[in-house]
């Protein structure tokens, strides 16, 4: 099994090194001061590709578990309720990597930034070449 399996131009450690800096972001967005926390480069380093791990392992596991129970919401809110569920899987990720913390407000808008951004970054670099 390789660890860099292309598709489309992408590969799985590239994916995770642009959700490392966007979850990054994210964080200096809404704590300007956490880099006073960390004392090796590093460690930042290991801090962010852990979360983006984290991410893409509750995105792939946990996101489907959520949306298919929260189908009734789903039907009700025509969709809405998905941000909520971002911003939840947002929160755990930022929960589960030591160092980090939002409120669950911050995980939500995040979240939007978060999409808005890897939507932007998807379509810009890895868009359809017609």
């Amino acid at each position: 099994m390789k660890l860099i399996h292309k598709k489309d131009g992408q590969s799985f450690l590239v994916r995770m090194a642009v959700n490392a800096i966007l979850i990054y972001f994210i964080i200096m967005f809404f704590r300007p001061n956490y880099i006073g926390s960390i004392e090796q480069p590093i460690d930042l380093v290991k801090t962010f590709l852990f979360s983006s791990l984290v991410f893409s392992f509750l995105n792939t596991i946990a996101r489907p578990i959520l949306l298919i129970l929260s189908l009734p919401v789903l039907f009700i809110t025509l969709g809405l309720f998905t941000i909520f569920i971002n911003g939840l899987i947002f929160n755990w990720t930022v929960s589960y990597t030591t160092g980090l913390s939002l409120s669950f407000e911050e995980a939500i808008v995040g979240s939007l930034l978060f999409s808005l951004a890897n939507y932007l970054i998807t379509n810009l670099f890895w868009g359809d070449k017609k």
